[in-house]
């Protein structure tokens, strides 16, 4: 079901991410601002406390609009919603993956990141902070925005946190991040093979 006949049916876009923002917790917010990064910038961050107010922010950056929820979508996907998703917006489980074969608007790269943090516990969380000395509150996401900042974390450069996971003993996320690393080299490979072809042109040999 397109975003505009569902919106049809349940009220306008306005009324619909209102809905939406009543359900969705702080945490979640923050979840959907990490799967955001890109999109919307640290000043935009700073205005934000609740969800409505990131529907709105990226509304007016037209990451959202009546007639293409898909980002919406996504997001909601991704934090795992699925209630909302289909209650509010008419969209299944099931097609959402067919969709994002497609379309996707947030990277595997940082959609890894966001279920990395899912996956450790907050002892383990401590104990990262540990090794970062890092002796404030903050939370996961906030670490690894943190090492992004301070370039020792992105998609070519994973190798700080498979170090920082290899301590923990999580070593079933390492290989996670191994398994997606292959995949983006595969991927690099191919575009290069693709680039070179082009500029060798069908008439050389």
């Amino acid at each position: 079901m397109s975003g505009l006949k569902t919106l049809t049916v349940n009220g306008s876009m306005q009324e619909v991410l209102l809905d939406i923002s009543e359900n969705i917790s702080q945490e979640e917010v923050h979840a959907m601002m990490f799967l955001c990064e890109g999109k919307i910038t640290t000043q935009d961050k700073e205005g934000i406390q609740y969800a409505r107010q990131l529907f709105q922010c990226l509304h007016m950056k037209g990451h959202i609009t009546q007639e293409d929820l898909s980002l919406l979508k996504e997001l909601l996907y991704r934090i795992k919603r699925m209630d909302l998703l289909t209650n509010k917006l008419g969209t299944t489980k099931e097609q959402m993956e067919i969709d994002l074969k497609h379309c996707v608007h947030i990277s595997l790269y940082r959609v890894q990141l966001y279920y990395i943090s899912l996956e450790l516990s907050n002892k383990q969380i401590e104990d990262l902070k540990f090794l970062l000395k890092l002796n404030r509150e903050i939370s996961m996401l906030e670490i690894l925005l943190k090492m992004e900042k301070e370039g020792n974390l992105s998609q070519t450069s994973l190798g700080k946190l498979k170090y920082l996971l290899t301590h923990l003993r999580r070593l079933d996320l390492v290989k996670k991040i191994e398994a997606f690393e292959d995949v983006t080299d595969l991927e690099s490979s191919l575009k290069k093979m693709s680039v070179a072809e082009k500029e060798k042109g069908p008439g050389d040999s």
